[in-house]
């Protein structure tokens, strides 16, 4: 069950799809067109499909018309947060039965909650990059305490944490499950995500977007994926590209 109809599977080699009883979830990162057309080879609805950078409510009814099931909007900017039309998105994905997610790219707890006042998503996605040593318990520390402030302010909004994993061949277990630890008690998803490692030139990580993980082009350590499935209670959602087999487990694959 790891292929979508009319499409070639295209994943690392010696990476296996693992689908079960319940639910598989992906996260594509194409154009609308794209994503649409992947979706009608789609089986069944045992596919839980998520979306990202959804900004207007024109595109959202598209989606909501071919069944996606987590629609995702961004803040792009702390100074620039109130913005109508987003609003008005996220309300109508809240309203259609799909659930709607909020990604902030701002970290301040304060100012997140400013956004989640206003705008009333279903889901809030945290995705701050996380460096390595020496800053890496301090950052993780810092992370979890404005986190859980924000957790227990909201206690209906779910909260989504990206957990970056870097490219196969990667030291990095040890690092990731002292993250998925901190950050358990405050989640109730994990979203792995690619991060990209530090060049030997800039002598630390840069990402596409700095501060923040994600939107790369390159697929994760899948590995690494599979170890965190088993490790943590929470679920965890493997973003990648609709050609490629995601997974979503909780203790285990499902």
């Amino acid at each position: 069950g790891g292929t979508i109809p009319g499409y070639r599977m295209a994943r690392p080699a010696g990476s296996r799809c693992r689908r079960g009883r319940d639910r598989t979830y992906f996260t594509p990162r194409f154009s609308v067109e794209f994503e649409l057309e992947v979706m009608k080879g789609m089986p069944d609805k045992s596919v839980l499909t998520q979306i990202y950078e959804i900004q207007s409510p024109g595109v959202a009814e598209k989606l909501l018309a071919m069944g996606v099931d987590h629609i995702g909007s961004v803040v792009l900017d702390e100074r620039n947060w109130k913005i109508p039309e987003l609003k008005e998105t996220v309300r109508l994905v809240s309203e259609s039965g799909a659930r709607s997610s909020l990604l902030p790219l701002f970290s301040s707890a304060d100012a997140v909650s400013r956004a989640l006042d206003y705008y009333q998503p279903e889901i809030v996605h945290l995705c701050e990059t996380i460096p390595s040593a020496p800053d890496f318990r301090r950052r993780i520390d810092s992370l979890g305490t404005a986190q859980a402030r924000i957790r227990e302010r909201f206690p209906g909004i779910s909260v989504m944490r990206s957990l970056p994993v870097g490219p196969p061949g990667m030291e990095q277990k040890e690092r990731l499950m002292e993250m998925a630890a901190r950050f358990e008690p405050i989640s109730d998803f994990f979203l792995t995500d690619t991060v990209l490692p530090a060049s030997k030139d800039a002598g630390k990580e840069e990402q596409p977007v700095p501060g923040f993980v994600g939107i790369t082009g390159t697929t994760c350590d899948w590995e690494m994926v599979a170890e965190l499935v088993k490790f943590t209670r929470v679920p965890v959602i493997l973003a990648e590209n609709p050609l490629t087999c995601v997974v979503l487990g909780a203790g285990k694959f499902l």
